[in-house]
């Protein structure tokens, strides 16, 4: 375990930079080991490192997010489709990985939200599944995402738009996916993962951004932007 300053190398982060109260969190390779770094903004001295490796070179393939004390993950064991994929979860106060699970197969996106319930990962085959946020099982698969055409009558999948990032508001998992030109909004509940509901908010262009919220109001950005309230979240606002 590196302790002091002068003994860490702060190599740039793979992924985004997290902070969280006062203290920025990463994750970085170094001399073919990955790390979770702790940087204390408010002075140097109590900076550390630890490496997660496990005995393997990982890529990390999500943002950090911290939540309930843990810094939590994903990684594979190589840059191929087929690698096995890992969700972690790092405890920031003991600094001991409490969380190693391998994840199903498919479950391999970047995209993933946590909260003290569970943790959503965006499934490549156009789905989202949810584990416990304490020991990593599974907690449900809301299976691939389709809608009924009204042209031809036929159920067509959707996929996980670019940055599609599910958010977690209240009692509702939101996650934006698109079939060709069209977008909708999925409204999914957090703890047996039902549809709740569904809005089409692109017609004419798929969703290039993530879903964000504030003041009580989940937006998107397409070719347009479209607001929606989380009280009667299949209704646009603006």
């Amino acid at each position: 375990m590196d302790t002091t300053d002068s003994s860490i190398n702060y190599n740039a982060p793979s992924g985004v930079v997290t902070i969280d109260n006062g203290i920025a969190y990463y994750l970085a390779p170094d001399d073919s080991h990955l790390y979770v770094y702790f940087v204390d903004l408010s002075g140097p001295t109590q900076n550390w490192r630890e490496d997660v490796s496990g005995g393997f070179f990982y890529l990390v393939k999500t943002d950090p997010v911290v939540a309930n004390g843990k810094l939590y993950y994903v990684v594979a064991d190589s840059g191929y489709s087929s690698a096995e994929h890992r969700l972690r979860a790092f405890d920031l106060q003991s600094r001991t990985e409490v969380i190693d699970v391998v994840l199903p197969d498919g479950v391999q996106s970047d995209a993933m939200a946590v909260t003290d319930q569970g943790v959503y990962i965006v499934r490549d085959s156009f789905a989202l599944v949810a584990f416990d946020a304490e020991d990593g099982t599974q907690l449900w698969d809301s299976g691939d995402l389709w809608y009924e055409d009204p042209e031809s009558g036929n159920n067509l999948p959707t996929y996980p738009v670019t940055n599609g990032v599910p958010i977690v508001v209240g009692d509702t998992v939101y996650l934006a996916a698109s079939e060709s030109l069209k977008t909708f909004l999925y409204g999914f509940d957090p703890l047996n993962g039902d549809k709740k509901w569904t809005t089409a908010i692109f017609t004419d262009g798929a969703s290039k951004g993530p879903i964000g919220y504030a003041n009580g109001t989940v937006f998107i950005t397409g070719d347009e932007v479209w607001a929606l309230n989380d009280d009667t979240a299949a209704e646009s606002c603006w």
